[in-house]
């Protein structure tokens, strides 16, 4: 008697455990009082897109100033990219939507927009005419990217990827990789080439140091999350680690916020090949996503 008496409480934990495993599956945990979502609205980090608003609003425009212009006169990346013209012709404090580093935006002569850090680095090279000719297409292609990975520093711990010939471009990608193979794509930089003559047409540099996170939920338990987000879901067909900025995508209906100025650690789950679900890897609450419609 007394045997069947333990074992039948043995039983009885056991579900009790498998049942808080469920709960947590279920996302039922999650205080939303004390969620990441309401914290971030509560200290005003979480705003909606504004339709009307441009990525980079000037704030004031300032003094091109003679350390300015050496400054962008001395730059490597710019001999790099073969720039037409380095003189500048006007500069402008600004906020960038896409990059919350880029505080000035200059302008040089030949059409050009720098995008720069407080400390005058630069981040963005965009809307620029390059002296390159497809005389020198491959001594061209191999020459920059050279340059530009020891410009950054991507020898080591980034990761390459290439998709080639986007309408009539070639985009390279380095990532950071983090420990355990973690992906930080915000810690990064994006090129594109003219497929012809392998001359850049955009440059983008985002440097945001990933903070160090634990997983609390496993993949199988996100996968799980993921799916009570939509009714009409029916499998994760990709999951991995990653950083993201939460943008609380599958919160409001009706509203869209513009992604946080802040890095979380979530397990990246693909729904159906159409939908992604950001599951927080140490809270399990849903802190963003996208669709491919």
């Amino acid at each position: 008697m007394k045997q069947t008496k333990i074992i039948s409480s043995l039983l009885s934990f056991t579900i009790f455990l498998s049942c808080s495993v469920l709960a947590v599956d279920a996302n039922t945990s999650i205080d939303e009082s004390n969620s990441l979502a309401s914290r971030l609205e509560s200290s005003g980090q979480l705003e909606q897109i504004n339709p009307n608003e441009s990525y980079s609003n000037v704030i004031s425009s300032e003094t091109v100033t003679s350390d300015l212009q050496a400054t962008i006169s001395s730059s490597d990346l710019l001999d790099y990219c073969s720039i037409s013209d380095e003189t500048i012709n006007h500069s402008a404090l600004v906020e960038d939507a896409s990059n919350s580093n880029i505080v000035r935006e200059v302008y040089l002569e030949d059409g050009s927009v720098i995008g720069m850090d407080d400390a005058y680095n630069i981040l963005s090279i965009t809307d620029f005419s390059s002296e390159d000719s497809s005389d020198d297409v491959l001594y061209g292609q191999n020459s920059t990217i050279e340059q530009v990975v020891s410009y950054y520093g991507l020898q080591d711990n980034y990761q390459c990827n290439i998709e080639d010939d986007i309408n009539g471009y070639i985009k390279y990608t380095w990532e950071k990789i983090l420990s355990g193979g973690i992906v930080n794509p915000y810690d990064s930089v994006t090129l594109i080439l003219d497929k012809d003559t392998y001359a850049i047409r955009v440059l983008n540099r985002f440097n945001e140091v990933a903070p160090v996170q634990t997983t609390a939920i496993t993949e199988e338990q996100a996968k799980q999350i993921a799916l009570t987000c939509q009714e009409n879901f029916e499998a994760v067909t990709a999951c991995k680690l990653t950083y993201v900025q939460p943008n609380f995508f599958w919160n409001e209906e009706q509203i869209a916020y513009e992604p946080c100025d802040i890095l979380e650690l979530v397990y990246e789950c693909v729904i159906d090949n159409q939908y992604i679900v950001d599951v927080d890897a140490e809270t399990g609450e849903i802190i963003g996503g996208d669709s491919y419609k």
